[in-house]
Parts: C-alpha cells; structure tokens; sequence
C-alpha cells in the first residue's frame, strides 16, 4: 500500500520540545507512540492514554504525505472530542489535523455525514431533526391516541408505552424495533399503524440517532463501492474509548475500515459499563494480540491492589501514582445508621487531607444503582437509603408537553453536565418557538421545529436577529421566572422583543392561552443541586457529591466511597468480597450479573487518587472475609453506631 506512514523512536525526540512537563520513555508508551499497524491497545485507568494518543497524532501530523487523504480520529463524546482538539492546538503543526482532508468527532456525526446523510438527500429526505427526546415526544403524542395503537397500549400503559418510546429503524431493510424489553406486536393493525406513521416520520425528516445508524448499513449494502472509496480517504483511523463502541457501530467501522486502513483502537474492556451487550463479532475489542498499556500515574499501589481483584482483562497494573493517605477500608453498617455513611466518610477525609487537596479534586460517594428498589429488601439497595434526598434523574423522556414558563426557566438553569448549555439553547428555541406558535398566525404554524423557522426566514436577516438575541438573552438568564410575577415581567419582555416579527403574523397574545400561564418550578429541578452533602469538619469545608458509578466514569477523585447496592436482587459488594479476598476472576465469566458488578467496582475504585473505601450492611460481610482483607491490610470500620 501507498498510504504507509512508518514512525520510528527517533521521532520522540519532537515530544520533549512538544511536552515539556511529561516524559515518553516507558516501554510500552514507545510502542504504542511508533507502532505503525493496525493494533489494539487497552490502556488501565489514569495511564494518559489521552495524553498518549495526542502525541502520536502530533507527530503523523508533522509527517503526513497526502494531501487529499486524510487521519480519522474517532471518539463517543464531543467531550473527548474536544480534549483532542485541545492536545492539537497546544503543539506545533497539530492543528494540521483539525481541518480537511482528516476528520475528528464522534461515531456518530462520522455515520451522519459520510454514510447516513448522503444517502437520505439521495432519497430525497430533507432531514429536519435528529434528536431521541424530541422524536419521543412528537411520535409519541401522535400515536397515544391512535385507534390502532390505543387499544394495544392500554393493556400495559407502563411497559407498552416504554415500548413505543423507544421504536426506532434497525438493519439495512429499516426494521421497525424497540430496544425495551417489551415487544412490539409481531402482526396486526397496531403494528401496521406504527410502521405507517414512524415511515411518514422518516419521510419529513424527523430521525433517532439509532435510525442513521440503519440507514449507513441500508447504504453500505445498497452502494458497495462507498466502503473502499471512504477508506482509502482515510488511511489511517484511531476510535477512542473502544470498549463503549456498540455492536451496531462495531459492524459498520468494520465494514468501512476492516483490512483497508490502518485502524488503531484505544480502549480499556474492564470499564465496559456503558455496553452490556454480548460481543461476539470476530473483530470485538480487544483482539487476543493486544498491546497493553499498565502504569497508571493516576493512583499508587495501594489502590492499584485492590482494582488488579477485579480486572479480568490484561495484566496487573502498576500504580506509580502518589501512595494513598490511608488503606483502603470495608465500612460497615447497620439499619440504624445508614443515613450517617456519607457524613462518616466525610469527616473521615477532612481528617485525612489538607483543603487545598479538597479543592484541587473532588470527594465523591457513588453507588451503582440510583432508582428506588424492593421495599421488602433490606437497606443498602441504591443512593436513597443512603441519602435519602438523592434527586434522581431517570433519564426517561417527558412526553408532558412543557409551558413556556417552564422552558424559560429550563434555559437558564445550571446544569452540571458537559451538554447543558447546549440544552439550555433548545429550551430557550423552543421557548421562543412556542411562543410565536401562540400569538403569531398559521404561517408561525408552518414551522414546528426552529430550523424550519430559520428557513423560513432565510432571507430577513434582521428577523432571525431578533431571535438569536432573545435566545442568548434567556440562556444568559436575563430573566426570571421562579414567581408569578416575575415570569409576568419576563413574558412581556419577551412579547416587546418580537413586536417586530410581523413577517410570521405576530399578533397580540391570547389572555385565556394555557401556554403562557405562569408554572411553579418543581422542588429541586435544579438538577443536582440535592445530591451533595456539604462538610464542615477539622477546619475543612468542602462537599461529598453523590453520583452513580456510571455518571463519574472518566473522572478523578481524590476521595472514592463506593456504596453497596442491589440490582435483580444481588447486593454487589457482598458478591464480591470472594474476589476482592483472591477468587478467581474466571469464575465470573459465564455469570452476566457477576461480570458487570466487577466492572462496576473496577471503574469505581480505580476513580481516587487518595483513599478508597466500601460501605456495605454489617450483615451481609461475611466474617472470614473481613479477617482475608485485613491480611491483606485492609482496614475495616464499625459504622454500626
């Protein structure tokens, strides 16, 4: 092949100019920096396999010979996505890379715009929308009241519902499918009805992210010549966070690059609790002769003993981070004090760290269930026995269509997550949309979705001015809207706003409209402004924050409390005290549960920096455990009182 760009270890000497606070020289990071073959390389937790993988694309970048093929650099998250970037810019001649003829983003805008959204223009789609929460609500709403689909829904409005949430495309013949654990009737009007309106859906252009995804395996098929055009553009490909890759975007990278490309996957299978699914596809990550890259910099060897318990893939890793303040501890409780762990584990860490430490990084307190379980069972079941105050976020769609008030209140909200402004722009569009729906006339009417209104208003730069300003004004937080009287301000602000829009029938507003009624906010929907306990202990002020173990996946604590839960009627932490005293790993692999509560407490412990700790029910730890860990030189702590 033409494309071989071979890397040598001579060319390390451009990363000690490039990073001069970090150093290159581990065996293993030289061979993941030369390597110049398609290669696997599973990378432990805190091993800077970031870090590692924005080096090596400095220095292709430095060197790369074409110019109309280019580098693809895969990932899941625009997070991560950004991180690259970021590395890029910081080095010389790495923003070589951030334009054409390469490509960096995530799996999915790649299936959008190289296989997906080609394919659907040459059908003669105009795509409108591509978005999960917004299809649910519009397809949703249209179907509920269906005569075919009503009478099917209502034998179990619950778990049909869930259902029909979530029908989407599968497969390259556009199968009507639901990934809920319900299942859609296999024949009959129902199901003819909801294949009719989900393909008149389609046809307006309004799709699931799912739904792109079958229409590249329908293009893939339908256009063989596509794959080798699109990976001889892209003769080198790097995918991020492998392990989290799906079967379905497992199958439609191989298809495109298997064989053709130098593919380099970076990923670690012990952290698979994104993906839970079965992977038997012949390239599934990682191949039996993978690279492995073992050091973490992130912990010592402190903790790093305890996660080599639970890492079923790949060697033992060495952690040459910062030795841990304290053993790691099995925190006992009881019924009685439950409530009081965290607040334990609190002041236990202020007595430990000095409070720039507890400034620098956070104290956090996960657990691997959020939703409330059986009340029949024992306590230690999920976040609310601990903290009862927990907000849980169920990441269900709300098909209740919300005020304007309460969109305006939901665009100037802070979330913590990385995509909240960007949701708190859609809250404040679609604020400013509903409201021309209410007082303009049917021309308002004409344009559902803010999109359309843009096209709508293509040419009257000055009308889509004044909207853009609104918008910005509510995602600034311009106005209020946690009382009656403040969101009467805010309404007739926004109403004097859009006096000018006479171009989509603006008119004055209907007093007897629902829409613009004033909405109370509901208790806590700041979201997570409940779940963190704030600690004023040993002269140290600072907050435990309570998540899931999914939720802090790729983040670093100085502190982990990992807290005991139960999911299909297993308590993790007891099932799991064997391994932690030395079982076999083996022994877990044709159990599902067992395998996916060892992933749950690899990724939860391999999280701090300073000291670990598990809370689990006194009576479920069993005693010879407790001896075989303080062998080990585990501490173990009576919480009971």
């Amino acid at each position: 092949m033409t494309h071989r760009l071979r890397l040598e270890e001579a060319h390390l000497a451009d990363l000690v100019h490039w990073f001069p606070k970090l150093v290159f020289d581990r065996a293993e990071q030289v061979t993941a920096l030369v390597h110049s073959d398609t290669a696997d390389f599973q990378a432990v937790p805190g091993s800077g396999k970031t870090t590692l993988l924005g080096a090596k694309l400095a220095l292709i970048a430095k060197r790369w010979p074409h110019a109309n093929r280019g580098v693809c650099v895969l990932s899941h998250t625009n997070v991560a996505k950004g991180e690259i970037e970021r590395r890029l810019r910081s080095v010389p001649g790495g923003e070589r890379l951030l334009g054409y003829p390469h490509y960096i983003g995530t799996i999915q805008s790649f299936t959008n715009k190289y296989l997906a959204l080609p394919w659907l223009r040459q059908k003669g789609i105009d795509v409108k929308e591509i978005d999960d929460e917004a299809f649910v609500e519009r397809f949703f709403q249209r179907v509920a009241g269906d005569f075919a689909v009503k009478p099917w829904v209502a034998i179990n409005a619950w778990k049909r519902g869930d259902a029909i949430r979530a029908i989407r495309y599968e497969g390259p013949d556009l199968r009507l499918a639901t990934t809920s654990d319900t299942a859609l009737p296999v024949s009959g009007k129902c199901i003819d009805r909801l294949t009719a309106i989900k393909g008149e859906f389609a046809a307006h252009g309004w799709l699931r992210y799912d739904d792109m995804f079958a229409y590249a395996e329908q293009v893939l098929r339908d256009v063989p010549a596509l794959a080798p055009a699109i990976a001889y553009r892209f003769p080198w490909v790097f995918i991020d966070e492998m392990q989290d890759t799906s079967n379905l975007q497992l199958n439609i990278l191989s298809k495109l690059f298997e064989g053709h490309t130098v593919m380099q996957r970076f990923g670690d299978v012990n952290q698979s609790i994104l993906r839970r699914e079965k992977n038997n596809h012949s390239t599934a990550f990682p191949r039996a002769s993978f690279f492995e890259v073992s050091t973490s910099l992130r912990f010592g060897p402190e903790v790093a003993a305890v996660a080599n318990k639970l890492k079923a893939v790949g060697g033992d890793m060495q952690g040459l981070g910062s030795p841990a303040v304290s053993a790691p501890a099995l925190c006992l409780y009881s019924d009685a004090s439950v409530e009081k762990v965290v607040a334990r584990f609190g002041d236990w860490v202020a007595s430990l760290f000095s409070q720039d430490e507890l400034d620098a990084l956070p104290v956090k307190a996960i657990c691997a269930v959020k939703k409330s379980g059986n009340a029949q069972q024992q306590v230690g079941r999920h976040l609310a026995d601990y903290f009862p105050t927990f907000e849980v976020d169920t990441g269900r769609p709300n098909t209740t269509r919300k005020t304007i008030c309460a969109l305006v209140r939901d665009s100037s909200m802070q979330h913590s997550s990385p995509d909240g402004y960007a949701k708190r722009v859609a809250a404040a569009r679609l604020a400013v949309l509903r409201l021309l729906q209410v007082c303009g006339d049917a021309q308002a009417h004409e344009s559902p979705t803010w999109a359309q209104l843009n096209r709508a208003l293509a040419g009257m730069p000055e009308k889509l001015l004044v909207l853009n300003r609104l918008v910005l004004d509510l995602v600034k937080g311009q106005w209020s809207a946690g009382s009656p009287a403040e969101w009467a301000t805010a309404l007739e602000s926004m109403l004097r706003a859009l006096d000018s829009l006479a171009c989509v029938g603006f008119s004055a507003r209907p007093e007897d409209s629902a829409e613009l009624a004033y909405e109370a906010p509901v208790l806590g929907a700041v979201r997570g402004t409940q779940n963190k306990l704030p600690v004023a202990s040993n002269g140290r002020r600072f907050d435990v924050q309570l998540s899931t173990i999914a939720g802090v996946k790729g983040e670093t604590h100085l502190a982990t409390l990992v807290l005991e839960a139960c999911f299909n009627k297993r308590f993790d932490l007891r099932d799991l005290l064997p391994y932690l005293c030395g079982k076999a790993l083996a022994q877990a692999a044709a159990d599902d549960t067992a395998r996916g509560q060892l992933q749950n407490l690899f990724v939860a412990v391999t999280r701090a920096t300073g000291l670990v700790a598990l809370a689990m029910h006194c009576e479920r730890a069993d005693a010879t455990a407790r001896e075989n860990l303080q062998a080990q030189g585990w501490q173990v702590l009576d919480w009971t009182v």
